[in-house]
């Protein structure tokens, strides 16, 4: 009996975990469907990664002696810095031309099961179709520290989801415009909530539970 009550009472907390005013698992893509759609469609691995950058932030970024660091994106961080890289993504040819690579200073492949359950919180947590009204975000906040990186067969980024826990907020290259709005929702933070246990059960700490 205790276990059975033990049982009942995960199940509604996780349950009120995942349904939030304006969002919720209103989508019913099944996981066969959303392998065939972009980006998953394309990605030949999936990755989840850290990087440090505070390209976002208005404080300076100084090293160990106290110098002022002039930095494009967080490989140009990392290598000034003297941090260990993993794996450097280019995603220039994503943004027109525009040089940007992120610099993993943690990384981890998702296997089949992990890109289902990315591609489900993708695809099927949306907003609430019933909702009459749903508030927009008016903070500006954002200094993105994770990413997960979309993949092709030839090594190439396809695709990148762009993350800032701290501020709840994402983006994703190329623009999916329905995807992007849903970051600007309020009430609405199960969809971190997910994507941080995702990072999580990947042993990714830098920016999902730890800043330094």
């Amino acid at each position: 009996m205790k276990n059975i009550f033990s049982a009942l009472l995960l199940l509604i907390t996780v349950c009120g975990f995942a349904q939030d005013k304006a969002c919720g698992w209103y989508g019913t893509l099944s996981a066969e469907k959303r392998r065939t759609m972009p980006p998953f469609a394309s990605a030949h691995r999936i990755f989840a990664i850290s990087f440090f950058t505070t390209a976002y932030s208005d404080k300076p970024i100084v090293d160990d002696n106290g110098r002022e660091i002039v930095a494009e994106d967080s490989a140009s961080v990392a290598g000034k810095m003297g941090f260990k890289v993993l794996r450097e993504f280019d995603v220039s040819h994503i943004l027109g031309g525009r040089t940007k690579k992120f610099a993993a200073i943690e990384m981890a492949e998702l296997n089949k099961a992990e890109k289902d359950s990315l591609s489900r919180w993708f695809f099927n947590y949306r907003a609430n179709p019933k909702a009459k009204e749903l508030g927009m975000q008016t903070s500006k906040c954002y200094t993105p520290r994770n990413a997960i990186m979309f993949v092709d067969a030839s090594n190439k980024v396809v695709a990148y989801i762009e993350v800032s826990f701290e501020c709840n907020r994402f983006v994703i290259r190329p623009d999916v415009d329905w995807f992007n709005q849903l970051s600007l929702l309020s009430g609405c933070d199960g969809k971190y909530a997910i994507l941080r246990q995702i990072f999580r059960r990947k042993k990714i700490g830098y920016g999902v539970d730890a800043m330094k």
